[in-house]
């Protein structure tokens, strides 16, 4: 059924280029009539936002978690720049369930950890703004290379770099990578996600690079150029 759809298109729209490829695989070539449209951010979101450093480094994470969102690696990465005798603090905003808000509380010291319920979105976003890193952790479900969320486009509007936990070689981390927004690390990769963070304590960092073209405004243009 999904190939016939896509055989009888006259064109094809996707949200990211390994989605793309893998249509590729199934019609031969589908590309030439195929135009990538990602998410993206609502630019009036992120006017008149403090945008500054925290005093204190703040590691911030805004959504969901559950047990697709493998923490570990991130948890052990807290404990060992607490070895280390890092400064930091670290923001979880949104639906967190109790097993994972006792591994957090484990993790970090109690009087550097804040937990903040599901919050609005301008508030969400002013967490985002108002942070060090923020982190981006991608489900472990089926193949999540292709996987794209919007609270990545969100993150690089906000401008402070992203530390993406995930798929290496997946479409978020390319974007992160083309975007000169941060690194992504694997799941258990703690050591490493250690070094980037303490890097940062070291040199905090606004980024310079511009996300605009994943502006929905941006977008809206590309797809009205497509009909």
């Amino acid at each position: 059924y999904e190939r016939s759809v896509l055989e009888k298109s006259d064109r094809v729209i996707t949200v990211g280029h390994m989605l793309l490829e893998l249509f590729e695989k199934k019609v031969p070539g589908l590309t030439s009539k195929s135009t990538v449209i990602t998410n993206g951010f609502d630019e009036k979101d992120f006017q008149n936002l403090n945008g500054k450093m925290p005093e204190v480094f703040t590691i911030t994470y805004v959504g969901t978690l559950s047990e697709k969102y493998p923490v570990h690696g991130l948890l052990d990465a807290f404990k060992l720049l607490n070895e280390r005798g890092n400064k930091f603090r670290v923001r979880f905003t949104g639906t967190i369930p109790e097993n994972i808000k006792e591994k957090i509380i484990a993790s970090v010291p109690a009087d550097s950890t804040e937990l903040h319920p599901y919050s609005p979105h301008d508030e969400a976003v002013s967490h985002m703004a108002g942070s060090s890193v923020l982190v981006l952790i991608i489900p472990e479900a089926g193949d999540n290379r292709l996987i794209i969320t919007g609270k990545l486009f969100e993150y690089a509007a906000a401008r402070k770099p992203i530390l993406c936990i995930g798929p290496v070689d997946g479409e978020a981390a390319k974007i992160i990578s083309d975007l000169g927004a941060g690194k992504c690390f694997g799941y258990s990769d703690s050591s490493g996600i250690a070094e980037f963070i303490s890097g940062l304590i070291e040199n905090p960092t606004v980024l310079s690079s511009d996300p605009s073209d994943y502006s929905r405004r941006k977008l809206t243009e590309k797809l009205a150029s497509v009909l």
